[in-house]
């Protein structure tokens, strides 16, 4: 799925630059500070960097584009699905390889510190236990599903980290499938690769919190959205119920919103056949911020039914959870990650894949992928520049999960599908096809429509039978001539029978 490029592309793009070679900046500063150099080196490095990166972008693209036009049937994706499916399954089992690694490293001094952890203390089974009431929807129904696996697995932490880990994988999956249909097979491939072999991930698991059960509904959403609001078929009535699940998750966090943006992304994507403005995108929009509304009514009336407080009580306390507060940079936080090398070298690779999206953008020509992500990733991160994120979901995990799916996409356009050569079928939605084609583009040829190929017309028979062949006929009879071919007949003058 893709979009087409206007000038909020452009501008979408020149702020997406400008933060990576901001974010770039801070950590190669950190990084020469920490081997005792001035961190005004850091200016002619990521220059030189940036320069390279474009030179290897265009070349690759430039010898991509040579060898398809030679071979176009080697260009295809059907050779590539079996590797795919080999490496999804790689990966997942590599990710569940580390995380059980990490489980059993776990020494006696770690386990120690499920005392300290507050979500642990409030979810034991104890007797005449009571779930605390909290506002924040996804650390309540956290703490109801970590009380359930107590129950039956009893009051250990590692109960606890194992069902992290299947949070984690599940929503590895989840996010696999969403993220294919959105951008394609490559920036899900390494969105999942990031997921399951990071570091940043895996040791997260030891840190119980309701973000990792939040992100299993919110990837589940998001699947849903995708797989309806992309076809053809979608209509009003499917376009509030997936406004209702928006809505639904709006209420356990905040997050949730940013799901509208991709909601909204799904409707504006390029198509192949034409739709109708307000027809359809206009009418699915609607229907998707009605359904939200009825959702989020919804569930706080269920909410304030089961408590037995007043509506009106639990509408106002989710907004005051969730107001803006003064705009602060989280530069604390920055500091901290400083502190923690694993996850900060993390950082600083993920941020040179995203070099590659500066360049991989002009690749295309008409068409980009990246504004949907780059408005989602800039949303959380106002939210937390504004404090309406939570201490119990900062949004961390989800800002991850932004900056890798642009970083594939980056190195998707370098190998862009627009030089393959199959063509979509006439009259599909391009969305609804598995990757987006057009035509080559060449210096020597001019850009040109792609014209379906028309079917051969094959004709039935004719069940009834013809008529006689014409032959001419041949008289029987003699032909006799008249003398001098007068045909005149004699009329007397008095008769007036040809007046």
């Amino acid at each position: 799925m893709s979009w087409k490029k206007t000038i909020c592309s452009y501008l979408l793009w020149l702020i997406y630059a400008a933060a990576v070679n901001l974010g770039l900046t801070g950590f190669l500063g950190t990084v020469l500070e920490r081997e005792g150099y001035s961190k005004e080196y850091c200016f002619p490095v990521i220059l030189v960097l940036n320069l390279a990166v474009a030179l290897l972008v265009f070349a690759l693209h430039r010898l991509t584009v040579k060898s398809i036009q030679s071979e176009p049937k080697a260009a295809t994706w059907r050779n590539f699905a079996i590797v795919e499916g080999i490496l999804v399954v790689a990966l997942l089992a590599g990710g569940i390889f580390l995380r059980t690694t990490q489980i059993q490293n776990l020494t006696i001094g770690s386990v120690a510190m499920d005392d300290q952890n507050p979500f642990y203390e409030a979810a034991k089974v104890t007797e005449g236990y009571v779930i605390p009431q909290v506002v924040h929807g996804a650390t309540y129904l956290y703490l109801q599903v970590l009380h359930f696996v107590f129950l039956f697995l009893g009051n250990k932490f590692i109960a606890a980290v194992w069902l992290q880990v299947v949070l984690q994988c599940l929503t590895g999956v989840l996010l696999y499938f969403s993220v294919r249909k959105l951008s394609g097979r490559i920036p899900a491939l390494i969105m999942l690769g990031f997921l399951m072999l990071s570091p940043y991930m895996i040791y997260n698991i030891e840190n119980l919190s309701p973000e990792t059960l939040f992100f299993v509904i919110y990837a589940l959403v998001l699947v849903i959205l995708t797989s309806t609001l992309t076809n053809s078929r979608c209509n009003l009535f499917v376009a509030i119920l997936v406004g209702v699940l928006i809505g639904v998750c709006c209420y356990f966090d905040l997050s949730g919103v940013t799901l509208l943006l991709f909601a909204a992304g799904c409707v504006f994507a390029e198509r192949v056949k034409p739709v109708k403005w307000w027809n359809y995108r206009v009418n699915i929009l609607l229907g998707n911020l009605l359904g939200t509304i009825i959702g989020w009514f919804g569930v706080i009336a269920l909410d304030a039914s089961l408590s037995g407080k007043k509506m009106l009580g639990v509408m106002t306390a989710w907004c005051s959870l969730f107001l803006p507060k003064d705009f602060a940079l989280p530069i604390n936080e920055v500091r901290d990650l400083q502190n923690s090398p694993v996850v900060w070298n993390n950082l600083l690779v993920i941020n040179i894949f995203l070099i590659v999206g500066i360049f991989g953008f002009w690749c295309r020509k008409q068409r980009e992928r990246m504004g949907v992500w780059t408005v989602v990733a800039a949303a959380f991160v106002l939210f937390r520049c504004f404090g309406m994120m939570t201490p119990q979901l900062l949004g961390s995990t989800y800002l991850f999960f932004c900056l890798v799916t642009l970083a594939g996409i980056g190195l998707r356009d370098v190998f862009s599908a627009e030089m393959i050569a199959e063509a979509v079928k006439p009259g599909e939605d391009r969305i609804d096809a598995e990757e987006d084609v057009e035509p080559v583009e060449t210096m020597a040829e001019p850009k040109t429509k792609a014209v379906p190929k028309e079917k051969e017309i094959h004709f039935l028979e004719n069940p009834l039978p013809l008529p006689k062949k014409h032959e001419a006929k041949v008289l029987d009879y003699r032909f006799v001539e008249i003398e001098n071919g007068d045909f005149d007949y004699d009329v007397a003058d008095d008769d007036d029978f040809d007046i």
